[in-house]
């Protein structure tokens, strides 16, 4: 239940998501823009007998191919689990922000 209601949030969150299985039975949702490819991978786990979800969020300079953001967590509080995804989406503002602009000029 709440791994459905977190996953249809992320997808209200970003543009234009794509979607790979994982062999492990999880999930990759992949979203890129011209500053960053953001990965958030979802992990359906057994521990000790009891199902778990274990989220990863990944940020990816493409000019770099430095990681900006990395986290992991287990998905047991929607709020908390939330805030970690803006946590991420400030960190790609951050990145929007410090991109380089080149300007042009014709002088007489």
């Amino acid at each position: 239940m709440i791994l459905q209601e977190y996953r249809d949030w992320i997808l209200s969150q970003i543009e234009n998501p794509t979607f790979e299985q994982m062999s492990s039975g999880g999930e990759i949702i992949h979203f890129k823009q011209n500053y960053a490819i953001g990965q958030i991978k979802i992990h359906e786990l057994t521990f000790n007998g009891e199902d778990i979800v274990v989220v990863e969020l990944l940020l990816t300079n493409p000019a770099t191919e430095d990681n900006e953001f990395y986290l992991h967590f287990e998905l047991k509080d929607l709020p908390r689990a939330k805030e970690l995804f803006q946590d991420m989406l400030d960190v790609l503002n951050d990145l929007k922000s410090r991109q380089t602009k080149k300007i042009c000029s014709a002088v007489p």
